[in-house]
């Protein structure tokens, strides 16, 4: 159970606190106080170390209430639908404009990546 724990963790975390946070786990009995625990900040640990990721889970939970107000006040009746009135217009753009900060991250850091090629010599 403790090897699995760890693993949940980024591996440079992993590599920094592996041998101490073993140790600690070993010493207290496991209770599902510490479990809890544990997965919380391997979860922080996770989001920490690739910040992308909670931008993928805002954008998705933003997406998924959008879309159920939209099912639930019957704008539409599936999940990609044309608008047709203003509101269904509105909720098509709430529900897109939540993957709007990931798409400019992920092309900042394609840039960052990729060296500029030279136009002039």
């Amino acid at each position: 159970m403790i090897t699995l724990l760890l693993a949940l963790h980024p591996k440079s975390w992993r590599s920094r606190y592996g041998d101490e946070f073993r140790a600690l786990l070993e010493a207290r009995p496991m209770t599902s106080a510490v479990v809890l625990d544990v997965l919380g900040n391997a979860a922080r640990q996770q989001v920490h170390s690739h910040p992308i990721l909670l931008h993928i889970a805002m954008a998705m939970a933003l997406s998924a209430g959008v879309e159920w107000v939209a099912l639930t006040h019957q704008l539409t009746d599936n999940i990609l639908w044309a608008p047709d009135s203003g509101p269904s217009a509105v909720l098509l753009a709430a529900l897109l404009l939540p993957w709007l900060p990931l798409a400019t991250d992920l092309v900042a850091a394609t840039r960052q990546r990729r060296p500029r090629e030279r136009l002039l010599p």
